[in-house]
């Protein structure tokens, strides 16, 4: 399904987006994953389950690259963020 909003002339702008850092997680592959259709789910309903309990009690790092590390100026404003940075 194509979304007509994306379909404008604006579109082909191009966006480049550069890491700033990383998240070291025990999550290997992403449940949903994008391609030209749309996102696609990799996991059956059970196994959806199993996998969002799991997620509950997993924890993650995020490594910042300390030359960035200004990025993170202003951030305790908002209310989606790291519990210790």
């Amino acid at each position: 399904m194509k979304n007509e909003a994306f379909d404008s002339e604006s579109a082909s702008d191009s966006i480049i987006l550069t890491p700033i850092g990383m998240v070291r997680s025990e999550i290997k592959e992403p449940i949903l994953k994008a391609n030209e259709d749309g996102l696609t789910r990799e996991l059956r309903s059970q196994q959806e389950k199993e996998y969002r309990k799991k997620l509950k009690t997993l924890v993650s790092e995020v490594l910042i690259d300390q030359g960035l590390s200004e990025i993170l100026d202003g951030i305790e404003g908002f209310s989606h963020k790291f519990p210790n940075g």
